[in-house]
């Protein structure tokens, strides 16, 4: 007869396939130890989009009364996971942790912290302060860029107000990209965080 815990884990399983949680792919799961899970993590938000994080749940035997253990198997530069790949998840701290709480809580809530990193309670103190100091740049940056288009805007508006026969020639998308990029490396150039990249951040077709 299968254990308790077994049991529970074999209805999670059925219930995550059917689920198909968002940024969870290539669920694995050995039939001769369901305790122990594998799937990748991946994420839709910059700079961790372009990668995908094979990751290893497993379940105590004392599951659901005790939290799971995540493990990342894959090498992340987060601030949330240590160099060995022992995640700060929230949802399955000992001292949070709800028996009523499912995998698939946890690996919903493992996805969002990938997305966005939770400074506030780093594993690595050093990252979480390159990320805190980048991603302000980041925004400051877009911020500036996002009054500049505003004001060419304008400009452009009032410059066929005044001259009706007169038609700018639009700036490609490709041409504005260039200049982010150029601003965006000369920002954060000095980080590992700097590898965002421009298609996912931007996808702008303004005319000038």
């Amino acid at each position: 007869m299968p254990d308790f815990n077994s049991v529970i884990t074999l209805q999670e399983i059925a219930e995550i396939k059917t689920l198909k949680i968002p940024g969870i792919s290539g669920f694995k799961v050995d039939e001769s130890n369901v305790l122990v899970w594998e799937c990748l993590v991946v994420p839709t938000e910059v700079p961790y989009n372009h990668g995908a994080f094979r990751i290893q749940v497993t379940f105590p035997e004392q599951y659901p009364f005790k939290p799971p253990t995540v493990l990342f198997k894959t090498q992340i530069y987060h601030p949330n996971v240590d160099e060995k790949g022992n995640v700060c998840l929230t949802v399955i701290n000992p001292d949070n942790w709800k028996p009523a709480t499912k995998a698939s809580n946890v690996l919903a809530d493992l996805v969002q912290l990938v997305n966005h990193p939770e400074v506030d309670h780093p594993l690595r103190v050093e990252l979480a302060e390159e990320y805190t100091k980048v991603r302000f740049k980041i925004l400051s940056f877009f911020l500036v860029l996002n009054i500049l288009f505003e004001f060419c805007r304008a400009a452009r508006n009032s410059s066929r107000m005044q001259s009706p026969s007169r038609r700018s020639t639009p700036r490609s998308v490709p041409e504005v990209k260039s200049i982010i990029a150029t601003n965006l490396k000369y920002e954060s150039q000095s980080s590992k965080f700097n590898r965002l990249q421009l298609n996912s951040i931007i996808s702008l077709n303004i005319n000038w």
